[in-house]
């Protein structure tokens, strides 16, 4: 992985929606990862996205970005 990118793994640990979660590794002083779809999916009609979280540790600031590509 590139400096500060948290490596990532599908584990069965934790997942609260569905059967997998993404285990993401955070160390360093700014980690971070990103994700990417192989394909745009259209979420226009969803009321909401869910994101779960797990951690142990301290807490940490955690932002989430969707990009909206009106040309994809």
């Amino acid at each position: 992985p590139d400096e500060g990118t948290a490596p990532i793994r599908q584990v069965k640990t934790h997942a609260t929606h569905g059967e997998y979660a993404l285990e993401a590794t955070l160390e360093g002083e700014e980690p971070g990862f990103g994700l990417r779809a192989a394909k745009p999916i259209d979420v226009s009609s969803a009321k909401k996205i869910l994101v779960d979280i797990f951690r142990e540790g301290p807490p940490i600031n955690i932002v989430v970005r969707f990009f909206d590509d009106a040309d994809a």
